[in-house]
């Protein structure tokens, strides 16, 4: 992953405090997050071609029409080409040859856990829900009311995304309940 944005701490509460006002982050001040997926699977593209993620966090779904939202799409890929060209100046429309907006609007009809928000995290990553108090401080172990039922997932520890890390923190949980083998403590590890 690569950021591009500020080094200012400020902008990114400053775009929490936007978007839980249902506003859109300064489109001169972004802070994108981009990947490379080609990376890890070059069968995502095209030879020589490349596959790339940009991230930014944004104002709920329903803080904008179905028009609006389409009309933004359009507007912030061609803001997200021009913070690239700061960093990389030969990143110009010519070297893509398509987007997909994938807006918290497009989201939020993809999968009701989503809803009504859009918010592929699940949950937003406000300060009482980020790293171990994942998804909140009572469920964060990823043991449930129910006994012997456990959840997973972008929810939960560490931060917002589905990784392997999740599960492992399960894994963890489930093998100190039920006496399975606990490989990190062979290998000396606390992980």
């Amino acid at each position: 992953m690569l950021h591009l944005g500020t080094k200012g701490l400020d902008d990114l509460l400053n775009e929490a405090y936007l978007r839980r006002l249902g506003k859109m982050p300064d489109p001169e001040n972004l802070n994108i997050f981009t990947s490379d997926t080609t990376m890890v699977d070059p069968s995502a593209a095209a030879p020589g071609k490349v596959t790339i993620l940009t991230e930014q966090w944004v104002a709920p779904a329903w803080s904008m029409s179905e028009e609006e939202w389409k009309k933004y799409e359009k507007q912030h890929a061609k803001d997200v080409i021009k913070m690239w060209q700061r960093y990389a100046p030969n990143m110009t429309w010519d070297n893509v040859i398509g987007y997909v907006p994938v807006t918290p609007f497009w989201t939020s009809r993809q999968a009701k856990n989503w809803g009504p928000a859009g918010n592929w995290a699940v949950i937003d990553q406000c300060p009482s829900q980020m790293g171990r108090f994942r998804p909140i401080p009572e469920l964060s172990s990823g043991r449930m009311p129910i006994k012997d039922l456990y959840a997973t997932g972008v929810g939960w520890h560490p931060w917002a995304g589905g990784t392997s890390i999740q599960g492992y923190n399960s894994y963890k949980v489930i093998a100190e309940d039920f006496g399975l083998r606990k490989p990190w403590e062979e290998k000396g590890r606390p992980y």
